[in-house]
């Protein structure tokens, strides 16, 4: 993963994300899916988001999925490509925990065939900044959701 000097307007400790390598695999579901070459990351495109939710950062995006996300995600997943070196801070107006080197937004990009990864933190769930960090990883298409595992990556 690199990234540059940049940051979010609204959290100048995140990072934009500018690049990401390596491969991924997940078998769940049947997916079958081995060391399958990491792609580039999907753009920003500067979404906004529910009207309640005034924390989310301006670099906040959604990629929809027709078929077979949870209900909370409203057929999307949502990213930022943001890193934060030092854990991220509370990013949604009702989901106080925090947390990771993502935020629950986290990175999505490619893995080929029309599929996309998304890998976000949930934050430190023991309240007292040391962790364990809990993160979140989703592997879809535009047409539905093939993994989604919420929590426990």
């Amino acid at each position: 993963m690199t990234y540059g000097v940049a940051t979010d307007g609204k959290y100048p400790q995140a990072f934009e994300v500018t690049g990401i390598s390596g491969t991924f695999s997940d078998s769940n579901n049947g997916l079958n899916i081995v060391n399958a070459p990491i792609g580039p990351l999907e753009p920003i495109k500067h979404d906004t988001p529910e009207p309640t939710n005034l924390l989310a950062p301006l670099d906040f995006s959604r990629f929809a999925v027709t078929a077979g996300l949870p209900p909370v995600n409203n057929g999307f997943l949502t990213y930022d490509n943001l890193f934060y070196p030092g854990g991220s801070p509370q990013t949604a107006s009702d989901y106080p925990v925090s947390g990771g080197f993502f935020d629950i937004y986290g990175l999505l990009f490619d893995i080929g065939g029309g599929r996309v990864v998304d890998f976000w933190s949930n934050g430190d769930f023991s309240g007292t900044g040391a962790g364990p960090i809990d993160y979140g990883v989703a592997v879809a298409t535009q047409d539905k959701s093939l993994d989604y595992a919420g929590g426990g990556v």
